[in-house]
């Protein structure tokens, strides 16, 4: 005989933590900052609480069946957090967390038990260390510690295959030299890297091993005490971008560019002497910085670099620069040209007359002691140049500016021609 059912019995309430309980049961307040999202495989939650307040994460959250099994996301960013519970692993599911800009002195090696975590940003914390066990989460593509008191990078870190980006900058990453690369060694080893960022450290030299980074495309080492580029750095086929500026560098490589498609080289403020002779292996460069440097002569069949967007090469010891169709900024302030009268066939004499002037919208000839603005001429088009101080006489520097100005008053009246016909 079955036992008869009790009239009249009511359900209790939902609870908030232990076994049993759900999102429902968790108090209002907590439950708005929860998003339930739903996918094909089934609902995914966010858990929002950035820019709250909290000092203190509650609890409650890692002792809620439902949210350890569906939160994929973890955002507690722009709050007062001094530290993240080291329960954090029971969030099984979690590729995404997000603790910017708290007051966190530690990642707890438990946070690295979320086997499937893909995205790590712990910017603006005073994080020591990482935590060495970072090597379980082969899943992990990002990771950003900016503006930490990180001085040095677990060798497991290489253990993590699918990181694509690393962001140490503003650390003291100081573990370089030859008896002590380990941590750098480890780091140029994780193939799948494609972006890293170290500039703002205290680094005094690259890894010989470099080219270990087999598919790394962006590189920014500036703000360092770096005095020499390895020649393996050409070795990195996939390179596009080399940012290297304040260091202490004095020599380019030969080799630079030799095999790879650079978009950018960046190296101002150092103490460079020369280019490269063979400056075509640097022919597909759209972005050339070397400002503030040491350079008394620039390489004469820079024409062939037909990719060429920027030039800067202030503060410099130039008095003669070459330059190519295809520039639309170009910045040679600070260098000791000589008068434009007595060398009316050098290239800045010419700016105006070629079609140079076509493609131009900045032109910096700050401090070059130049005696004739060299802009304008009867037969050029209307100028979209942007033209900072120097020492030109006056009287050009307007005639040039009226001559523009009409070209753009008979342009304005042909199109008002057109229109009205």
């Amino acid at each position: 005989m079955s036992r008869p059912k009790t009239a009249g019995k009511k359900a209790g309430p939902i609870p908030a933590v232990g076994p049993g309980s759900k999102i429902a049961g968790i108090n209002d307040v907590l439950r708005k900052l929860i998003l339930i999202n739903p996918t094909k495989k089934g609902p995914v939650v966010t858990v929002a609480f950035q820019s709250v307040g909290f000092k203190l994460l509650p609890l409650e959250i890692f002792k809620n069946e439902e949210l350890m099994q569906l939160t994929t996301k973890f955002l507690v960013q722009f709050n007062k957090i001094k530290y993240l519970p080291k329960e954090v692993n029971v969030l099984v599911n979690l590729q995404h967390i997000d603790i910017r800009h708290n007051r966190v002195k530690s990642i707890p090696p438990t946070l690295f038990q979320c086997l499937f975590l893909e995205y790590v940003d712990c910017t603006g914390n005073i994080i020591r260390s990482i935590p060495p066990n970072i090597k379980n989460c082969v899943y992990l593509q990002t990771f950003i510690c900016e503006n930490n008191k990180i001085k040095a990078i677990p060798k497991t870190i290489s253990a993590c295959e699918d990181l694509h980006y690393l962001n140490c900058k503003f650390n003291q990453v100081l573990i370089l030299s030859d008896n002590k690369l380990q941590n750098i060694d480890c780091l140029v080893r994780v193939a799948a890297l494609e972006e890293l960022k170290v500039d703002h450290n205290a680094l005094t030299r690259l890894p010989e091993n470099i080219h270990c980074m087999a598919k790394l495309i962006h590189f920014d080492f500036s703000y360092n005490h770096i005095q020499t580029l390895p020649e393996t750095l050409n070795t990195i086929i996939s390179l596009k971008d080399v940012l290297g500026a304040h260091n202490d560098i004095s020599v380019v490589p030969e080799s630079i560019g030799k095999h790879q498609l650079l978009r950018t080289l960046d190296l101002r403020e150092n103490s460079i002497k020369a280019l490269p002779e063979d400056i075509r292996r640097l022919r597909t460069i759209e972005f050339l910085r070397l400002g503030k440097n040491k350079l008394s002569t620039l390489p004469e069949n820079m024409d062939i670099m037909e990719y060429l967007r920027e030039i800067d090469v202030c503060d410099n010891h130039l008095t003669e620069v070459p330059f190519n169709k295809s520039l639309e900024i170009i910045n040679v302030a600070n260098n000791p040209f000589p008068p434009l009268s007595e060398t009316p066939k050098s290239s800045i004499a010419r700016i105006g007359e070629k079609d140079l002037a076509r493609t131009m919208t900045h032109l910096d000839l700050c401090n070059t002691s130049l005696d004739l603005f060299p802009i304008g001429g009867a037969r050029g088009p209307p100028l979209p140049i942007y033209v900072t101080g120097g020492q030109q006489s006056f009287a050009d520097v307007f005639d040039s500016i009226l001559r523009a100005l009409s070209r753009i008053l008979l342009l304005c009246s042909v199109v008002a021609c057109v229109q009205n016909v």
